[in-house]
This record gives structure tokens, sequence and C-alpha cells, in this order.
């Protein structure tokens, strides 16, 4: 199922899951949509961002049940809006590195601190 204001994004997208071979229905309002959940079955719902974020919501719960996908299609530009601080950072390896700096230089034992390559490192001739 695909919710979204009458579009020319919308119908692309409709023609392009039919070309897969993706049975489609598009509705253009929320309340449509959520009649139609309890028909049967539904791989994905897919909601247009321009909807609303209330309206998405309250359509995405109601989609839970029904859909094993709920996704919610955004412009580039409004994509580029949202878009947290890369994840990469805020990732494990960038976890590890952050707290590495903060914690400065390791220590080696004998109270000065080890700036050169790990013993692992040295042993190889790296």
């Amino acid at each position: 199922m695909l919710v979204a204001p009458q579009s020319i994004e919308a119908s692309l997208i409709a023609r392009r899951l039919q070309r897969w071979g993706g049975q489609t229905c598009m509705v253009s309002d929320i309340a449509v949509a959520q009649a139609l959940l309890p028909d049967g079955l539904w791989h994905a719902v897919l909601l247009d961002h321009a909807l609303g974020a209330a309206d998405i919501d309250v359509a995405g719960e109601a989609a839970r049940p029904h859909a094993t996908q709920r996704i919610v299609m955004f412009t580039p530009a409004t994509r580029h809006e949202l878009q947290p601080p890369p994840l990469r950072f805020h990732g494990l390896p960038g976890q590890t590195v952050a707290r590495r700096f903060a914690r400065g230089p390791p220590d080696d034992g004998t109270g000065n601190s080890r700036t050169g390559p790990c013993r692992r490192c040295s042993d190889r001739g790296a």
C-alpha cells in the first residue's frame, strides 16, 4: 500500500513496484488507508512524509499488525534536513576512539604515558 498525496513521484513509485511484480494500492487519504488495512495482509505500507508527522505516526501504528514493513518516504531535501550526524562517529568504532581520546594516551605502568606503537605492533616490526 502506498499512502501519499496525489503526485507524480507517488505514481512513479507505484508503477515501478508493479513492473517488479508487486501488487499496489495507492491511497491519498490516511483514513481510507486505515480502513483498507484490515482487508488483507500487506507486505509493506509506504507513507509519504508530506502527509505530516502526526498522520504518519497514527498510520504507522495502525499498520503494525497488518504490514510486515512500514516505510516513510522522504525527499532528498527533507532527508538532508532530518539527517543526524554521521552514524560512523556514533557507532562502536567512533565511541571507542572518542573514549580513547578522552582518557589521553595510555599509561605503561611506570607513570609514563606511552605514545609509541603498542607492543603487538612493535613485535611485528610495524
